[in-house]
């Protein structure tokens, strides 16, 4: 998988660029390399790629790879959260919920876990159902009739 991925980033597909970043992140097929699965992931999100923004977000979360730096952990989230990414969603919501990055706001930690739940996110479900909050998700299909009534 690992040169099918070098050959997806020489053509510099953003994809490949995010699954050899996560190679290297794991140790997968590759020796593990944090600063370059960084790299790559940096590559990838600057071509749009939602799931490199998030990955990259965690790398600037906990310092792997780059210099900790939480506000722009919550910066690329909010990036990929933007595009729909219900991972993203959640664990922006987690920066809002525990002021990570972010001035701590439950509010819209709440409205961000829901937002992801919408979306199929079992974390973002379980993180309301862990603050008593009673939230049966909207798929997207029903939230769309509903805005349309």
């Amino acid at each position: 998988a690992v040169e099918c991925y070098r050959k997806g980033v020489e053509e510099r597909d953003e994809v490949s660029l995010c699954n050899l970043g996560f190679c290297y992140n794991n140790g997968k097929g590759v020796d593990k390399n944090v600063k370059e699965a960084a790299s790559l992931y940096s590559r990838a999100a600057n071509k749009g790629y939602a799931v490199a923004m998030f990955n990259l977000a965690f790398c600037y979360r906990k310092g792997e790879g780059v210099k900790k730096d939480k506000k722009k952990a919550v910066q690329l989230y909010s990036q990929a959260a933007d595009k729909g990414y219900a991972r993203a969603i959640c664990n922006l919501g987690w920066c809002y919920e525990c002021g990570k990055g972010v001035k701590a706001d439950e509010e819209t930690a709440i409205e961000l876990y829901k937002k992801a739940a919408d979306l199929g996110n079992v974390v973002a479900m379980d993180n309301l159902k862990n603050r008593g909050i009673d939230y049966t998700p909207c798929p997207k299909q029903e939230q769309q009739e509903q805005e349309e009534e």
